[in-house]
């Protein structure tokens, strides 16, 4: 089972498969999954990795909302990360 935000998420990065997605959420944006992989990797952030559904864990890569914008001119210089890159606040849903 998948929590309201990782269905929201997995909503809003469909459209962009070949985009990096940063989630924004309060003082962050994540990116989940194989975005975290190449984030963390190409930009030199901190890989986790968060329990979403059981016992499966998924990663995920924090990058601080004021460092982001830093970071915007960065991946244009990483053929890993490529040149797309999509931006979406998280919305509360009860």
């Amino acid at each position: 089972m998948s929590t309201p935000l990782r269905a929201q998420y997995l909503r809003l990065k469909q459209p962009f498969p070949d985009a990096l997605l940063l989630f924004r959420l309060g003082d962050f944006y994540e990116l989940y999954d194989e975005d975290a992989c190449v984030a963390a990797r190409e930009l030199g952030l901190t890989l986790t990795t968060r329990e979403f559904t059981g016992d499966k864990r998924i990663p995920m890569c924090p990058l601080p909302y004021h460092g982001a914008r830093r970071a915007r001119g960065r991946p244009r210089r990483h053929p890993g990360v490529g040149d797309r890159g999509a931006s979406s606040p998280a919305v509360r849903t009860h």
